[in-house]
C-alpha cells in the first residue's frame, strides 16, 4: 500500500468518495421520494402507488448525482489545500486543479488577448438549441407513462419533467466534468461544456420553481 504514489491514492479516494455520495443521496432522496408516496399522496391501490414511482423516479438519480459531485469537490478541494498534487518540475504543490504552476506558467505562458466572453456562447448556442429540443421526446414518453400530478394541465407536467431532465444531464455533466478535472484530462471538453450545463441547469431550476405550486 505504501508503494502507491500519494496521487493514485488521493485519485482513489476521490473516486469512492463520489461512488458514495451517489449512494447517500441516491438512497436519501429515494427515501424521501417513498414517504412522500405513502403518507402525503396516500395512493389507493399498486397501480396508484407504481404511478407515483415513476413520478418521482428523476428525484433519486438528481439527488445522487447531486451529491456525487459535491463530495468529489470538496475532496478534491482538500487533496489541492494540503498539497497533494504537486509539480513535476518544481516539486511545488498545486493551488487548485486546472491552475498551471508558476514555474510553468512564467516559462511558457505569455499575455493574451482577452476574448469576448460570449464568444463559446454564440458558437455552441446551435447545439444547445438542438440538445434542448431533442429531450423533450424523452420528456413526453415520461409525462405519458407517468402522468404526474392531476391538478396540473399536460404541458405543465411536460414542462416538468423537460425541466427535470435537462437538471438531470446538467448535473451529469458537472460530475463528469469533475472526474476529467482530476485526471488532468478532457480540458477541451470542460470549457465547451460550460453552457450546456448553465443553460441546463438553468432551465431545468426555473421551471422546477415555477411549477413547484
Amino acid at each position: 500500500m505504501h508503494d502507491v504514489p500519494v496521487e493514485t491514492r488521493a485519485l482513489r479516494r476521490t473516486i469512492l468518495g463520489g461512488l458514495l455520495g451517489f449512494v447517500v443521496g441516491f438512497v436519501a432522496v429515494a427515501a424521501g421520494c417513498l414517504y412522500l408516496i405513502l403518507h402525503v399522496t396516500r395512493p389507493h391501490g399498486w397501480a396508484d402507488i407504481l404511478g407515483n414511482i415513476l413520478s418521482f423516479a428523476q428525484w433519486p438519480f438528481i439527488g445522487g448525482l447531486a451529491v456525487a459531485a459535491a463530495f468529489v469537490q470538496i475532496l478534491s478541494k482538500w487533496h489541492y489545500g494540503h498539497g497533494v498534487y504537486r509539480c513535476v518540475h518544481c516539486n511545488r504543490p498545486f493551488c487548485a486543479a486546472g491552475v498551471p504552476c508558476s514555474c510553468q506558467f512564467r516559462s511558457r505562458h505569455r499575455p493574451q488577448r482577452r476574448r469576448p466572453f460570449l464568444r463559446h456562447y454564440r458558437k455552441r448556442f446551435p447545439t444547445l438549441i438542438m440538445i434542448w429540443f431533442a429531450l423533450f421526446p424523452l420528456a413526453t414518453l415520461l409525462t405519458l407513462v407517468a402522468p404526474g400530478r392531476t391538478d396540473r394541465s399536460l404541458l405543465a407536467n411536460l414542462l416538468a419533467r423537460h425541466g427535470a431532465i435537462c437538471l438531470t444531464a446538467a448535473t451529469c455533466i458537472v460530475l463528469l466534468n469533475l472526474l476529467l478535472e482530476i485526471f488532468n484530462l478532457g480540458k477541451s471538453f470542460r470549457l465547451r461544456s460550460t453552457i450546456f450545463v448553465r443553460a441546463l441547469g438553468v432551465w431545468g431550476i426555473l421551471m422546477m420553481m415555477m411549477l413547484a405550486h
